[in-house]
């Protein structure tokens, strides 16, 4: 083993699990959950609109939009089956619900986000040139 991997390695080794608060409590499982799908949306759309040629920073934008909305439309159905199933399941009913409710926060955060920086993002890349 070259010297130069031993670090990569040892930290390897020492790896440990999530971060706890990530999953202490139902409703910020359920906001950081939601948040996750539409940036692995966006960064997947990302990867297969640039696989082409040359792209602009405004088609990527678009693109990567598209895919995070796509992408929270199906977190969105996921927790409609979630508080579906907890409706049915009357002795865990407060935890998904809490759940449910941290991701419903998260696609209202995503939504504000979204509508506050759209004008902003526009504007600025329009005037980019290619990327790749």
């Amino acid at each position: 083993m070259p010297i130069k991997e031993k670090p990569l390695l040892d930290a390897e080794e020492k790896l440990g699990p999530l971060p706890g608060f990530l999953f202490s409590h139902p409703l910020i499982a359920g906001f950081f959950a939601i948040m996750m799908c539409p940036i692995f949306g966006a960064i997947f759309v990302i990867f297969q609109s640039s696989i082409y040629g040359s792209v602009s920073p405004l088609q990527l934008y678009n693109s990567a939009r598209i895919g995070a909305i796509l992408a929270t439309g199906f977190a969105f159905l996921v927790l409609l089956l979630i508080a579906f199933s907890a409706l049915r399941k009357s002795e865990q009913i407060g935890y998904w619900l809490a759940f449910v409710f941290g991701g419903i926060v998260a696609i209202a955060a995503l939504a504000a986000a979204d509508a506050l920086s759209r004008n902003y993002l526009l504007e600025n890349l329009a005037d980019y040139g290619s990327v790749f």
